[in-house]
């Protein structure tokens, strides 16, 4: 995925699009503290985990101000989680129906290695095109 942040912000400026450029810019400070305590760049997976928690608090957020009669912030919140939502990968149609078959065929492949080694003691030697090892045994 690795989001053009950047790209993505200089956009929001030339369409003077306030929204969209804060979510953008707060978007941008979670990546660069995540990178810093993590001390390497983050990977797909991490800014994917940092959006979720991201929209995740701006609809909290958005919930906590409509309880208290502050609508406008409370839609100030709601409209930086839905920019925020726009940045998710997004399944198609196809992918979810395969979704529960590719479950089913991890869990066989587990089972497999699990199998294999109660029988022989380890990988080594271990042969299976769908499964690959990160690293060889």
């Amino acid at each position: 995925m690795r989001i053009d942040i950047d790209g993505l912000i200089k956009e929001a400026m030339e369409q003077k699009d306030v929204s969209k450029l804060s979510a953008l810019q707060l978007l941008k400070a979670a990546f660069v503290n995540a990178e810093k305590i993590d001390g390497k760049e983050i990977d797909e997976g991490k800014e994917i985990k940092i959006i979720q928690k991201m929209i995740s608090d701006c609809k909290n957020d958005a919930e906590t101000y409509a309880k208290v009669g502050r609508t406008e912030q409370s839609k100030e919140e709601l409209t930086q989680a839905n920019v925020l939502e726009e940045l998710l990968p997004k399944l198609t149609n196809m992918e979810k129906k395969d979704f529960p078959s590719t479950i089913r065929q991890m869990i066989e492949d587990k089972s497999a290695v699990q199998n294999y080694i109660r029988e022989h003691g380890t990988l080594k030697g271990f042969k299976n095109d769908r499964i690959k090892f990160a690293r060889p045994f």
